[in-house]
């Protein structure tokens, strides 16, 4: 934990664990802080960089598809 003295009303926490879970008070000086940490479940978003891989894939398989069917419908 850090507090800036320029800004003592900010708190900084680092490292924070599930485990940490709970409420904690606080009461330096003349200020009151109450952190609540609760543990939430995120369901994990699609990198944006995956995208740059999937996108540019999926399209030169379909243009490849559409080759080989332009490919046979020609030559029958």
């Amino acid at each position: 934990m850090y507090v800036d003295p320029n800004n003592p009303l900010e708190l900084q926490i680092s490292d924070v664990q599930p485990s940490d879970a709970g409420t904690y008070s606080c009461f330096p000086l003349k200020v009151h802080w109450r952190l609540t940490i609760e543990v939430t479940e995120n369901k994990p978003e699609l990198p944006r960089e995956l995208l740059l891989y999937i996108v540019p894939s999926a399209t030169g398989a379909g243009a490849v598809c559409f080759i080989i069917f332009c490919s046979v419908w020609i030559h029958r």
